[in-house]
């Protein structure tokens, strides 16, 4: 495996999902260095789940999205829901 190449999939879902957003990363290709760039750039959906995925190789890519399912993500995983701002509230504030 590819140095950060792991990452970059963990990191991409996580913020699409924390955030209710669609997330596109665009990533490099090739050898600059001694550093290789492994590509994969991808688009994720506001649930995590890859809608584009490119290879390892140049590549050009238009990726249609759907804005309204970022609202439908919010009714499905809304973790702000589940806050307890009681608890951590600042007295005096």
């Amino acid at each position: 495996m590819i140095p950060h190449e792991h990452h970059q999939h963990i990191y991409l879902r996580s913020r699409a999902l924390e955030n209710h957003i669609f997330i596109a990363a665009a990533n490099k290709v090739g050898l600059e260095a001694d550093y290789v760039y492994f590509g994969e750039s991808e688009v994720i959906n506001p649930n995590g789940h890859c809608v584009f995925k490119s290879l390892n190789n140049e590549d050009l890519a238009i990726v249609d999205i759907d804005l309204s399912s970022s609202a439908s993500s919010k009714e499905i995983l809304n973790y702000l829901d589940n806050r307890k701002s009681d608890l951590y509230r600042r007295e005096g504030l």
